[in-house]
């Protein structure tokens, strides 16, 4: 994966997160009734994992990739 498209995993998370806090944000301040307050809140913790799965994903990426360069040197020395 290019850095690139790592940076825009990662960016993607962050606007997943910051919603999931607005989120949050209109249920404490607004009069919202019960019921459509809870399926924000599930709304927001579920973008909020979504985040943190994205931000894996990216990170595994980088993992992936050094192990390659990793094999790749061992196999160029053979």
């Amino acid at each position: 994966m290019s850095e690139a498209g790592r940076q825009s995993l990662l960016d993607l998370a962050d606007r997943a997160d910051r919603i999931a806090d607005e989120l949050a944000r209109a249920v404490r301040d607004w009069d919202i009734p019960a019921e459509a307050g809870e399926l924000l809140v599930d709304d927001g913790w579920r973008l909020a994992l979504a985040a943190q799965r994205t931000r894996a994903l990216a990170a595994d990426a980088v993992t992936i990739e050094q192990h390659i360069a990793v094999m790749e040197t061992q196999f160029g020395q053979d």
